[in-house]
């Protein structure tokens, strides 16, 4: 798989997540400040993060790439 299966966030959160970055939802929520299962929601749809704590947790950053896995 050398993709996001679909074009919504929490398919593309997954394939982050999982191929770029190397993550569990546990390490990824610990990352963000937010409850473990905050991630498996947004991963099923079902919830997306809050725009403030992404640009807090983030500061903005410049690629999807870069923001977890530097």
């Amino acid at each position: 798989m050398n993709e996001p299966d679909g074009e919504s966030f929490g398919s593309v959160l997954r394939f982050f997540r999982r191929r770029e970055w190397g993550m569990t939802q546990a390490k990824l929520a610990k990352k963000l400040g937010v409850h473990v299962n905050s991630v498996g929601l947004w991963e099923r749809g079902e919830g997306v993060p809050d725009s403030h704590e992404y640009l807090v947790t983030n500061g903005a950053s410049t690629g999807r790439q870069k923001s977890f896995g530097g």
